[in-house]
């Protein structure tokens, strides 16, 4: 979660009071390309998301779940 905030203030990436970012965003701060956050959100993948606006973005995503998300897909030891 830190790092995701460090990342997001380094970018200047704008942020809801709850620290919520815009799918576009989002993908960018977790390594996919946008339409890849998308195709998975609609399949039932992605990180848990919201029907709320930021910055233009009709979904968006809270940084504390993307961060649990990437950890659950985390391999190795």
């Amino acid at each position: 979660m830190r790092m995701l905030l460090k990342a997001a203030t380094d970018r200047h990436i704008v942020m809801s009071a709850d620290l919520r970012v815009s799918e576009k965003d989002a993908a960018a701060l977790i390594g996919y390309a946008p339409g890849s956050l998308k195709n998975l959100r609609q399949m039932g993948g992605a990180p848990i998301y919201y029907n709320r606006p930021v910055n233009g973005s009709r979904v968006s995503y809270r940084l504390m779940d993307l961060a649990a998300w990437l950890e659950e897909r985390r391999e190795g030891w």
